[in-house]
């Protein structure tokens, strides 16, 4: 059986690592797939969006881009 870590909890404040802004998102929903979690995070009223853990952050701060 293949484990898959979850970085994130729903309700966890995230920054999406290509938002220039790094406006703070919050984590509403998990799915766990063959190619591991999905986070969906909403931003502000906007509808949520579905992201793989390495386009999140836990901080709003720092470089834009891959983490290393």
């Amino acid at each position: 059986m293949r484990k898959i870590r979850v970085s994130h909890s729903i309700g966890d404040t995230v920054y999406l690592m290509n938002d220039p802004d790094a406006c703070p998102r919050i984590v509403t929903r998990i799915m766990i797939t063959p190619a591991g979690a999905e986070y969906a995070v909403r931003y502000a009223d906007r509808e949520p969006t579905w992201h793989f853990d390495i386009e999140l952050k836990r901080n709003g701060r720092g470089q834009i881009g891959f983490m290393k």
